[in-house]
């Protein structure tokens, strides 16, 4: 039990100190129960004829269970499936290389972090599992994480964490689901969050393959409740984390590989929604709902990366949201390919789609944009230095009182070119929609737009990088190192 918060939270990649009970890397096998052992031996016959050692479960019964070479039934090795008792002194004993950590229907508690790196094929998969993490103030801070799987200086190399709902419903709760590095595989899949991640500490899921040849898919991760202010969590008080705006929802940061998300959803976070917007590699987003986070909802970057077939959504807007853009591209190339950008919160504060001078080249195609609201706003926004923008076969509808459907800011970056963008723009006040640049098929616009009120311009609050690996919500983009 807590009695205060700790001030001692690190965050750079690798911050464990002494305080952190879980150290171990693979492939070494920690110590386990006599009983465990028993139960592995009663069926090394199976382990020998090339099947997968199971204790006390047959093979076949077990999802996934043909990927590794032992299979753990959590239950089975004492991890309490009511919710009463911490399950993690329970992962500590059984945990080891080429093993599927099976937990059963049922629910599970967790007041500490497990962490395991430097494995070569590990999997934590649920049937019917819930986790219910500590209280802010219960749990063993400052590593404030369910699941440490690979760092970015020991990664695992392959990851499987799949088949959880995260019951966080309880005051004060909210610890980081999974936090998992790979080198050539990941897999996340099936893991809802149930309740506001009210703690003010790390957000729910990050996920990265360092491998360039790598590959990863994060599908049917949901956050839909989103997170809490920080001024509105425990982890202002004396001690605790400096002040920041919050936790992210998601964050793929460091990926050199290709990293999907499929069909995810995440609500409302006071730091970015889906953050992808600093790594390397190639960042996909397909299908899902996004929405109402600040200062961006689905913040991307990356080398021939893409967006497609998303929604994104800001419907409501908290006292502390000062920015809450819809997709924000910057640091690499991105396509984005039959979207939804849908801004009708009654006071939008900025872009549906923002074009950043990091860009290196922009497509948008097949997207549609819905701007309403009683504030000026604009729709879709490219930085003076951005690189190429092309928009395609996109519809713009805008109905605010000011701003500009379509904002070429500057002369500095590449042209502009669109081809088939239907505006559609509902209230007109004093000629001060006028401002679309992007009227002809085909037509190049490398001119400035007139000048307008500063609720149009870019945000100038200085919300920069700093020791936590808060993400930057300035012009030029600094990757997080959370963490």
């Amino acid at each position: 039990m807590r009695s205060t918060p700790d001030p001692s939270e690190s965050s750079t990649d690798d911050p464990e100190s002494g305080s952190d009970r879980s150290t171990s890397t693979g492939p070494e096998r920690t110590p386990v129960s006599r009983r465990t052992f028993l139960g592995r031996a009663a069926i090394g016959g199976l382990a020998a004829a090339g099947l997968p050692a199971v204790v006390s479960r047959t093979a076949a019964a077990v999802p996934r269970a043909d990927e590794y070479g032992t299979v753990i039934d959590m239950v089975e090795e004492g991890a309490d499936d009511t919710g009463t008792e911490s399950i993690t002194p329970v992962l500590e004993s059984v945990r080891g290389d080429d093993t599927l950590l099976y937990f059963p229907p049922g629910r599970y508690y967790m007041d500490s972090q497990f962490r395991y790196t430097g494995f070569e094929n590990v999997g934590v998969v649920g049937e019917d599992a819930t986790l219910v993490p500590a209280t802010y103030y219960e749990f063993d801070g400052p590593q404030y994480r369910l699941f440490r799987l690979g760092t970015s200086s020991t990664p695992g190399r392959r990851i499987r964490f799949e088949g959880f709902e995260v019951d966080q419903t309880a005051p004060e709760t909210g610890i980081r689901v999974v936090e998992a590095y790979a080198v050539d595989r990941l897999d996340i899949a099936d893991v809802r969050v149930r309740g506001v991640h009210d703690s003010g500490t790390f957000g729910p899921f990050l996920a990265n393959v360092l491998g360039s040849d790598g590959t990863g898919l994060v599908e049917n991760v949901r956050a839909p409740d989103g997170g809490a202010w920080i001024d509105e969590t425990p982890h202002t008080e004396p001690g605790g984390l400096r002040e920041t705006r919050g936790p992210d929802g998601m964050l793929a940061n460091q990926t050199e590989g290709t990293l999907r998300f499929k069909d995810c959803v995440i609500g409302g976070f006071p730091n970015h929604g889906l953050y992808a917007s600093t790594s390397p590699g190639r960042i996909v987003v397909e299908g899902g709902h996004y929405s109402n986070s600040n200062p961006v909802s689905l913040r991307i970057g990356g080398t021939d990366s893409e967006v497609r077939s998303v929604t994104v959504e800001v419907d409501e807007t908290r006292p502390q949201d000062v920015s809450q853009r819809g997709i924000q591209v910057g640091n690499g190339n991105v396509t984005i390919r039959d979207a939804t950008v849908r801004i009708t919160s009654p006071m939008p504060n900025s872009h549906a789609i923002a074009v950043l001078n990091s860009s290196t080249g922009t497509r948008i195609e097949g997207t549609r944009v819905e701007i309403s609201g009683d504030r000026p706003n604009s729709g879709i926004v490219i930085s003076p230095d951005a690189g190429r923008t092309t928009i395609a076969d996109t519809e713009i509808l805008h109905d605010v009182p000011r701003g500009y459907p379509l904002w070429a800011r500057g002369s500095g970056g590449a042209p502009l070119t669109c081809s088939h963008v239907r505006v559609t723009e509902e209230t007109v006040i004093d000629g001060s929609n006028d401002g679309v640049y992007c009227v002809e098929d085909g037509e190049s616009i490398p001119s400035d737009p007139p000048e307008s009120d500063s609720s149009e311009e870019e945000p100038t609050e200085p919300y920069s990088s700093d020791e936590s690996g808060q993400p930057s919500d300035t012009d030029d983009d600094v990757c997080p190192t959370d963490l």
